[in-house]
């Protein structure tokens, strides 16, 4: 089948996410069964993404990432691959940090792909389109989707929840640190740990539209990579002295603290940049992707 393209450029911005738990499994054939819940959050990237009359893909500002380790490009790829399109040129600009565990990656990623639908005029709804946010990364399929949602297994089933309509606000902290995802795995399967149990109270909480505490946000991964990295020890310690509970995101290396109102998140955030943190204020948002 051809597809006809929109010339013009199309430009998205796509949120972060961040854990508000993170439970890991046995591995089934290389790859962690995970149950986790995800959030979007305001803070994002934009991503453009022009027409080529050649079948190749050239990503822009990116330029510390590798183009074979480069999601947004592997998933522009699959796209033209796939749909048997013209290639494109993608440039991103970055707010999201890079290896802090707010996927960033997988951001870009959906981004490249929602813009190509757009410019084919491609249903992001088929089993096709699906497939290949599927095949680009483990949470692309969340990032174009965005909102708050259950993954579970290898990050395959997600159970969305769409009519829980608390505000979530997040003082996130990042660091000066990078943390590879597949190093830290690795670090979590040598240590030998046994994950917690996921008694699944935060799902029960959800459904019934309640609040949050955060005294149930956890991730099964933080205190292995805290054993290895240590990066965050004087934050930890500080939040503790303030009285708030904190959790990283993903496999980091950023930390967020969860609020229910804007004020105590900025309170929390001004407290903890006084301590000379690199924090900032976040709230939930209900979608992955918008058009700009």
């Amino acid at each position: 089948m051809m597809y006809n393209y929109n010339m013009n450029s199309i430009c998205v911005k796509v949120y972060a996410k961040l854990n508000l738990n993170l439970y890991v499994g046995q591995t089934t054939q290389g790859y962690h069964n995970l149950d986790s819940f995800f959030t979007s959050v305001d803070v994002y990237d934009f991503v453009e993404v022009t027409a080529r009359t050649d079948s190749q893909v050239c990503v822009s500002g990116t330029d510390n990432i590798a183009l074979q380790d480069n999601t947004a490009y592997k998933a522009a790829k699959l796209f033209v691959q796939s749909y048997k399109t013209k290639g494109c040129d993608i440039h991103i600009d970055k707010a999201i940090p890079m290896m802090s565990g707010m996927g960033g990656s997988s951001a870009d990623a959906a981004g490249a792909l929602i813009a190509l639908a757009k410019s084919y005029n491609i249903d992001t709804n088929s089993a096709h389109f699906a497939d290949i946010c599927a095949k680009s990364g483990s949470d692309v399929s969340f990032m174009v989707r965005g909102g708050l949602a259950r993954l579970t297994d290898r990050s395959t089933q997600l159970q969305y929840f769409n009519n829980y309509t608390r505000n979530m606000y997040f003082v996130v902290t990042t660091f000066d640190v990078r943390l590879n995802t597949a190093d830290v795995f690795a670090l979590w399967d040598s240590c030998g740990v046994h994950n917690s149990h996921n008694d699944n109270v935060l799902t029960d909480i959800i459904l019934s539209n309640d609040t949050i505490d955060s005294a149930l946000l956890h991730n099964d991964l933080q205190s292995v990579v805290q054993t290895k990295y240590n990066y965050a020890q004087r934050y930890l310690d500080v939040c503790r002295k303030i009285g708030v509970n904190t959790v990283m995101t993903g496999s980091g290396s950023a930390y967020f603290v969860l609020c229910h109102t804007n004020e105590e998140a900025q309170r929390v955030c001004k407290q903890l940049q006084q301590e000379r943190f690199c924090s900032m204020v976040a709230k939930r948002v209900n979608c992955g992707v918008q058009y700009c």
